[in-house]
C-alpha cells in the first residue's frame, strides 16, 4: 500500500454508453406509438425554438431596462414582466465565462484599468501529471521528500480513488447469470433509456 493509499477518498461512478444499434422488432401497435413519439417530439422542438425566439426578444428589451435600472442605482437581478394574461420573471444570473486566452486578458485590462483586480480573481490549482498519478514508485517518493521536509502530506494532497465501470459494462453485464443481473442492476445503476 503506497503513501497516497491512506489519503484516498472515493466519488461517485460515471455512466458508460453504448453505441452499436440493432433494430428492435415492434408490434404495429408500438410502430404507431413509435410515429406518435416522433411526431410530438417534432412539434415540441418546434415549441422550443419557437419559446427561445419570443424569449429572446422580450429579455433583451427587459436586459435594456435593467441596464437602466442599475446605472440609476437600482440593480436588481429579476424583474416581473407581465403579459395581457399572464407574468413570467426575468432573471439574469451572476454568472459569467471568463475568456482566457491572454490577449483577451490584456483587452479587458486595458479596458478596465484599475477595476480590473475588482472584476477577476485568479484561482490557481494544481495537479499531478497523469503519468506520475499512475506511477506508484514516483508517488511513494514524492511523499517521502514531503514528509523528511517536516510536511505532512494530508495536510498538502487531496486524494479521492473513484471506482468506475470498465468499458463495454452495458454488454458485459449479461455475462452474470440471469438470476443475478436484477441484483446487479439494482446496485449498479444503468442510465435509464430514453426515447430520443
Amino acid at each position: 500500500m503506497g503513501k497516497f493509499d491512506r489519503l484516498a477518498k472515493t466519488g461517485k461512478t460515471p455512466v458508460a454508453s453504448s453505441k452499436v444499434r440493432v433494430a428492435a422488432v415492434l408490434t404495429p401497435e408500438l410502430q404507431a406509438k413509435v410515429d406518435d413519439f416522433l411526431k410530438t417530439k417534432a412539434e415540441i422542438a418546434a415549441l422550443e425554438a419557437h419559446k427561445k425566439d419570443v424569449s429572446g426578444e422580450v429579455c433583451a428589451d427587459v436586459r435594456r431596462q435593467q441596464d437602466e435600472m442599475a446605472y440609476n442605482g437600482q440593480f436588481t437581478n429579476s424583474l416581473q414582466v407581465k403579459g395581457t394574461k399572464g407574468e413570467a420573471i426575468y432573471i439574469s444570473a451572476d454568472s459569467f465565462s471568463v475568456p482566457q486566452e491572454e490577449d483577451t486578458q490584456e483587452e479587458l485590462r486595458k479596458l478596465l484599468g484599475k477595476k480590473y483586480d475588482d472584476f477577476f480573481q485568479t484561482k490557481r490549482t494544481i495537479t499531478l501529471h497523469e503519468n506520475v498519478v499512475s506511477n506508484s514508485e514516483m508517488l511513494d517518493k514524492i511523499a517521502t521528500v514531503c514528509e523528511k521536509a517536516g510536511m505532512n502530506i494530508g495536510e498538502i494532497f487531496d486524494v479521492r480513488d473513484k471506482v468506475l465501470a470498465v468499458d463495454a459494462l452495458d454488454e458485459k453485464q449479461y455475462d452474470l447469470p440471469k438470476e443475478k443481473l436484477d441484483v446487479f442492476r439494482s446496485l449498479v445503476r444503468q442510465k435509464s433509456p430514453y426515447l430520443k
